[in-house]
């Protein structure tokens, strides 16, 4: 299970970025580079080979049959040690032990998943980590300045030059003045902070005079100015060409979940209580714009992704099965380990972003396989004539070694994406591997003692028909 994509993420970990001054070299030159150093690799690695094999002889089979037989060994001694100790979870009393735990995981888990936000939990890029140079220089950048994030409002005056009334430039300013105050904001910015500056300008430079004019001709004759000096395109991110519409720019310190949703109902409640008269506020834009509806995004699907992931699944078992009650055992480790994912994310600060989406189909789709594999055999079993504890332990001392064997290839093969040096591929290898070692465990330990507990009525109704076929066909 060692492949290029477990490797990749370690590989990339560990080389560090060329420096300033090193050459760089054509790209056909260094693909021709990298050709030639991989098929001199693969001839060194095939003359090795050969010449090691010339000169171990007969003892290449000695060698080679005791390694193997070791190896095998020693793996059936592990396999042994897991499978004997999943049959004493479930053996005696430890059965209600193990019906305990899960009992208590679904009470307990669901207090630190409920508390789970959408969007970034810290503020930062989610897809790089906080040590990283972009993020150093991002928290440096706030610190320093008035913020890099910005929550763009669009003023609708309703009408061409609307912009030049004195009504409308007074409630954008006084909304402007509102979302300052707003938690995580430093300043904003608005075309009226222009028409200060040019009221000053003309007067001398004299502060007290930095104000909007109350009269309409004295704030047209600045429009005017402006408007005739200024390049084309400079005034696109305050004013429409037809002067329509106008923006006010907040400029935020961070992007989290929290002063994302904050900083627009403030806006939002600000503009219901004061606006409509003369402007019309419309949210939001800019990066706070853009996250908040993908953040809604994200929280609208995942929660109804999770439900209909849950509700095919349980479908499909009850369609397998034909029983309530095999359905209910096999659902318990699946809902159970997203359940304990979502705690372990809230635990260890993980984002509930895009990126998370796919991991709940992902985790479910997998993990229900083991608990499958488990009561099918269990069932094969009990049709052989085992009762139900013999059934259940015959399956776990044959069925669960290729569980243990396939989950641990599956973990291996995702748990070394934690090396890669972007934050969400990390986290979401760890998801990945969590739900799995989650759902194997389920599989493992919680289905058989739930079988042994409840006992489903829907395998003695099998045996006892599989008893009336032979009487049939005798009479007959």
């Amino acid at each position: 299970f060692v492949s290029v994509v477990t490797l990749h993420p370690i590989i990339l970990s560990v080389i560090n970025p060329p420096g300033m001054h090193v050459t760089r070299y054509p790209r056909w030159l260094r693909w021709l580079g990298h050709g030639l150093l991989i098929a001199g690799g693969a001839l060194f690695a095939l003359f090795a080979l050969r010449i090691a094999l010339e000169l171990l002889g007969p003892v290449k089979t000695a060698v080679t049959l005791v390694l193997c037989v070791g190896l095998y060994a020693f793996h059936e001694q592990i396999y042994k040690g897991v499978t004997d100790a999943v049959i004493a979870a479930s053996a005696g009393r430890r059965r209600w032990a193990v019906a305990g735990l899960s009992i208590a995981l679904y009470i307990f888990c669901p207090q630190w998943g409920w508390r789970l936000k959408v969007g970034d939990m810290t503020p930062g890029a989610a897809l790089l980590f906080p040590e990283h140079p972009y993020n150093v220089a991002y928290a440096k950048l706030n610190d320093k300045f008035l913020g890099a994030s910005q929550l763009v409002v669009i003023a609708d005056t309703g009408k061409e030059n609307g912009m030049k009334d004195v009504g409308a430039l007074t409630t954008m300013e006084e909304f402007a003045d509102h979302m300052e105050t707003v938690p995580g904001a430093g300043a904003s910015v608005t075309i009226i902070d222009i028409v200060k500056q040019l009221s000053r300008l003309f007067h001398e430079g004299e502060p007290k005079w930095a104000f909007v004019p109350d009269r309409q001709k004295y704030i047209a004759e600045l429009f005017y100015q402006f408007t005739q000096s200024a390049q084309a395109g400079d005034l696109d991110r305050f004013l429409s060409a037809d002067a329509r519409y106008g923006t006010v720019i907040t400029l935020f310190r961070g992007y989290s979940h929290d002063v994302i949703m904050n900083a627009i109902e403030s806006g939002k409640q600000w503009a219901a209580e004061h606006g409509g008269e003369n402007v019309q506020f419309l949210f939001a834009g800019g990066l706070f714009g853009v996250l908040a509806a993908v953040n809604e995004a994200v929280e609208h699907s995942y929660w109804l992704n999770l439900a209909l992931i849950m509700g095919v699944v349980a479908a499909c078992l009850y369609f397998t099965y034909g029983s309530l009650v095999a359905t209910l055992i096999l659902m318990i480790p699946v809902v159970l380990s997203q359940l304990a994912c979502e705690a372990f994310m809230y635990i260890w600060r993980i984002d509930l972003n895009v990126n998370s989406l796919p991991i709940a189909a992902a985790g479910a789709g997998v993990g229900v396989d083991y608990g499958i594999y488990h009561f099918s055999r269990m069932i094969d079993a009990f049709d052989e004539g085992r009762n139900i504890e013999q059934a259940v332990d015959y399956a776990t001392a044959t069925t669960g070694k290729a569980i243990i064997f396939t989950a641990t290839t599956m973990v291996a093969g995702t748990i070394f994406w934690w090396f890669s040096a972007l934050k969400f591929q990390a986290e979401m290898g760890l998801l990945l591997a969590l739900l799995m070692l989650f759902n194997t465990f389920g599989g493992l330990v919680i289905v058989p003692a739930w079988v042994k507990i409840l006992n489903p009525r829907f395998l003695t109704e099998r045996r006892r028909g599989v008893e009336r076929v032979p009487e049939r066909l005798a009479v007959g």
